[in-house]
């Protein structure tokens, strides 16, 4: 799902905290207890077993690639097209391979399960693309979910739920303060399952609850980490100065 625009820089602590998160090879191979995020058990007469495994999306074999943007455009260019957006393959393509970008891809488990690249395991089940970036005020740093795509055989059966688990985890982990993201409000099945199942809220800066008269197709929802550091502490001032520096304001930027 594209983001919502906003303007804000990112304070010092919060570009620290971006700056490691980015440079993460494999953010989901640094969360503890490895079993409870990466293995998924789907409870119904065929006792599917899911692996989940943490990838840039430039380094996916090329037939996964083309799976998540068709899968995409199947759940979502009518409800794109149902709006002032419309759907764009191109665009969404761009996306889903920007340079920030992280996918947790989600396969049936498969013999050599234990070799995790994208092109090693079962058929796919589901995927969520996710970016560490700055927030929409000068102190927040959050991990944004673009998107969550989940096979018609798959969904209903907690997955979509436990990917989402595994973002706030993550969040947690590279003390992100919040976890975001932008949801269509033609879409009343995934408001329902962010809001009713996961917990989200309509952020205060969504275009509706920011501006009343800016009245847009989607709002921006977010949930927020309380155990993070960034919501906790503030960035460290220079040694040997007993003095409180003053604050410069952020300018913000214009477009």
């Amino acid at each position: 799902m594209t983001r919502g625009s906003g303007p804000n820089k990112p304070a010092p602590l919060c570009k620290l905290f971006l700056e490691l998160a980015n440079k993460s090879n494999d953010p989901l191979a640094e969360l503890d207890d490895q079993d409870k995020w990466t293995k998924f058990e789907i409870k119904d007469e065929n006792e599917r077993q899911l692996i989940v495994s943490c990838h840039r999306p430039w380094e996916m074999d090329e037939k996964t690639r083309r799976w998540m943007i068709d899968l995409t455009e199947k759940n979502m260019s009518d409800l794109y097209n149902a709006c002032e957006w419309g759907w764009n393959r191109s665009a969404k393509e761009k996306e889903l391979n920007h340079k920030t970008a992280y996918i947790l891809l989600c396969r049936l488990a498969s013999p050599n399960s234990e070799n995790q690249s994208s092109s090693s395991m079962g058929a796919p089940a589901g995927f969520l693309h996710f970016r560490f970036e700055k927030g929409y005020t000068e102190k927040e740093a959050v991990v944004y979910c673009y998107e969550l795509q989940i096979e018609e055989a798959y969904r209903r059966r907690g997955l979509g739920q436990h990917l989402m688990a595994v973002l706030e985890a993550l969040a947690e982990k590279f003390k992100m303060n919040k976890v975001t993201l932008t949801c269509l409000k033609g879409n009343e099945a995934a408001t329902t399952f962010y809001r009713d199942r996961c917990g989200f809220k309509v952020d205060a800066m969504s275009p509706d609850r920011a501006d009343p008269s800016d009245i847009k197709c989607y709002d921006i929802l977010s949930k927020k980490i309380s155990g993070t550091v960034s919501n906790q502490v503030k960035a460290p001032t220079s040694k040997g100065s007993n003095a409180t520096k003053k604050k410069s304001t952020p300018k913000k930027k214009t477009k």
